[in-house]
């Protein structure tokens, strides 16, 4: 993600469309606020957008849903070249007029620009987003608040009963050592939360108590995502989280990081828990899993739901993980995260041949590196017919003949990427890296 800081005195829009139109933008913003994930709202913006002198900026707002609609169904589809070359041909310069354009107040930061807009606002305190809420929202149809500083209870308590302000977001995200157990009981009363999707709580070591109160709340009963990173929520955190009924939309879940609270007995309350149902994506990253640990996985119900499933950085070794993903349990994944274990090549060879995992579609090796063994083990392996991706760390040996090796042997469907090469850049963004499950 990227975000700028703006820290400038307030000032009102001024663009090609005056107050006459003002109205009309505020009822298209709306209109894609009631269901952010939906294109159709977009597309209608676009539109009036052109209508009103701001064709390039339709034009991106199209391709960008064009892009992100190819990719969903099929990530190696050929087109997908000439669209991406089309969009970096003028999203610098859109960009950089609709910032323009936004308002300068100290502390506000704009990112995560998505279909021509901004889609994420991070402000240094809560209390600056609720003294400008109306002339913010009023900028772009942004649906994400991330919160540098710990929030007062105060302001907590009028965030939750503003319908001006609250009712707007659909996500949330609280900086590390921000949030108590205080905070996250407001959290869970605000009335106007019922419209929240995602919650990110990475770093805030919350205890059963918390953990009990958000999966109880009627007011969060529609999260989608819910991110616990890192959070020592504890065995009974766990067990609440597992047999909670009120989390039954939740597709993603993020537990990285909680190793002192996934052991045996953790891991089972998840892997038994029948409630959940709807779960497609899980992080169990960072959590000093092992090779009894996958037993308790291989047996679960819940696997074989997931699409989306992390397990790098534990001490999983080759063996053990090839021998889970020849289950049938893992047949429907999508994305796996595997780097960080203890995988060799001929341990990643048995992986390859899984006749498991024919609707892989991105394998994410991550810090393993490319060594020139394991690229000509890849260039002849029999591997997944979907798989679009592969993501691995490039060393100084790994020349580009074997990179043009591996992508001649996929015939231009697998994409090497690696850590090191350098990725695109606007004058908007700075690096900014994030637990949100989203991004994986």
């Amino acid at each position: 993600m990227g975000c700028v800081a703006v820290r400038c005195e307030v000032h009102p829009l001024s663009n090609a469309s005056d107050s006459l139109t003002n109205a009309d933008r505020l009822a298209l913003f709306q209109t894609i606020l009631d269901d952010p994930e939906q294109d159709a709202p977009r597309l209608i913006l676009a539109d009036w957008l052109e209508e009103h002198g701001e064709a390039t900026h339709a034009e991106l707002i199209r391709l960008q849903i064009e892009r992100d609609d190819l990719l969903q169904r099929c990530p190696t589809h050929p087109a997908l070249d000439d669209l991406n070359y089309r969009i970096d041909r003028i999203a610098h310069d859109v960009e950089m007029r609709v910032h323009r354009r936004l308002p300068r107040i100290a502390g506000v930061r704009w990112g995560h620009w998505e279909k021509g807009w901004p889609r994420l606002l991070q402000v240094a305190k809560l209390r600056i987003y609720l003294d400008h809420a109306a002339e913010l929202h009023a900028a772009a149809p942004w649906d994400r608040l991330r919160i540098e500083d710990a929030p007062s209870l105060a302001d907590l308590v009028e965030l939750g009963s503003r319908v001006q302000a609250a009712v707007l977001l659909s996500t949330l995200i609280f900086r590390p050592n921000s949030m108590d157990h205080h905070r996250v009981r407001e959290l869970a009363r605000g009335t106007h939360f019922k419209r929240l999707r995602r919650l990110v709580l990475s770093g805030h070591h919350i205890n059963r108590a918390c953990v009990e109160m958000l999966t109880d709340s009627l007011n969060l009963s529609r999260l989608k995502v819910l991110d616990l990173t890192e959070s020592r929520i504890g065995l009974g955190g766990m067990r609440a989280l597992s047999g909670s009924n009120r989390l039954e939309g939740l597709t993603d879940l993020n537990l990285s990081g909680n190793f002192a609270d996934l052991g045996d007995k953790g891991l089972e309350a998840l892997a038994r828990a029948t409630s959940l149902p709807r779960l497609v994506r899980l992080s169990l990253a960072r959590n000093q899993l092992g090779t009894d640990d996958l037993d308790i996985l291989a047996d679960s119900p819940r696997l074989e739901r997931l699409e989306i499933l992390d397990l790098s950085h534990n001490r999983l070794p080759g063996e053990a993980l090839a021998a889970l993903l020849y289950s049938p349990a893992v047949r429907n994944l999508r994305r796996l995260h595997l780097g960080g274990n203890a995988i060799h090549a001929a341990a990643l060879r048995e992986i390859a041949d899984s006749p498991r995992l024919e609707r892989l579609e991105i394998l994410d090796l991550t810090p393993i590196a490319a060594t020139p063994k394991l690229a000509d083990m890849l260039t002849c392996s029999i591997i997944w017919p979907n798989l679009a991706q592969i993501v691995l760390r490039r060393p100084d040996d790994l020349t580009h003949h074997q990179i043009d090796q591996l992508h001649e042997r996929f015939e231009g469907k697998l994409r090497l990427w690696t850590s090191r090469l350098p990725t695109r850049k606007t004058a908007l963004e700075t690096t900014w890296i994030d637990h949100e499950v989203s991004v994986w």
